[in-house]
C-alpha cells in the first residue's frame, strides 16, 4: 500500500475541492436568499427548498468523493458492504498505521458528514417537497459553517506528506 499521495490524487482531490467550493458559493446564495423573510411567490421558495435540498446533496457526495478518492488509494481499496457509505467516513477518522494519519481528524465534521450522508440518503429516496423547508434550511445553515472546515482538514491531511515528502511523482 503506498503511503503518499500520488500526483494524479493530489490533482483529483483539488479538482473536487474547486467543484465544492462552486457548491458552497450557491449553497452560501440559497440560505442566504431562503433566511431573508420575504413575501414571494410560494413555487418559487418551494423551488428554493427544493435546490438547497440537491445543493447539500451535492456537498456530501463531492465530500464523500474526495474520502473515497483517498481511502482507494492509500488504504488498498473501498469498502465493499452494504454500509459502504458509512464506512467510508468511519475509516476517514481512522489511522492506518505506517501509510497515513487520520483524513478527518475533527469529529464534529465527522458527525456532521453522517448527518448529510442520512439527508443524502432520505434525497435519494423521498419525494424532495415531502422535506421539512426549516429542517434543510438548518442544515443549509450548518453547511455553510462546515464546508471551509471541511476543507482546511483535507487541505491539513495533503499537506502532512508534502512536510514529509512523501509525494510520489506520478
Amino acid at each position: 500500500m503506498p503511503n503518499s499521495l500520488s500526483k494524479v490524487l493530489k490533482t483529483q482531490i483539488e479538482e473536487e475541492l474547486l467543484s465544492l467550493d462552486v457548491v458552497y458559493a450557491a449553497l452560501s446564495r440559497r440560505v442566504g436568499w431562503l433566511s431573508e423573510p420575504r413575501a414571494s411567490d410560494p413555487y418559487l421558495v418551494e423551488d428554493m427548498f427544493a435546490a438547497l435540498a440537491m445543493t447539500l446533496h451535492d456537498l456530501y457526495t463531492g465530500s464523500e468523493r474526495i474520502l473515497l478518492r483517498i481511502i482507494s488509494h492509500m488504504d488498498g481499496g473501498i469498502p465493499k458492504s452494504e454500509e459502504w457509505h458509512r464506512e467510508v467516513l468511519r475509516k476517514a477518522t481512522m489511522p492506518v498505521p505506517e501509510v497515513r494519519g487520520p483524513i478527518l481528524s475533527d469529529k464534529t465534521i465527522y458527525e456532521f458528514l453522517s448527518e448529510l450522508r442520512g439527508l443524502r440518503h432520505v434525497i435519494r429516496n423521498v419525494y424532495v417537497h415531502r422535506l421539512k423547508g426549516e429542517s434543510l434550511l438548518s442544515l443549509g445553515r450548518q453547511s455553510v459553517e462546515f464546508y471551509p472546515r471541511f476543507r482546511s482538514e483535507i487541505e491539513r491531511f495533503m499537506a502532512s506528506f508534502e512536510s514529509e515528502g512523501r509525494n510520489q511523482t506520478r
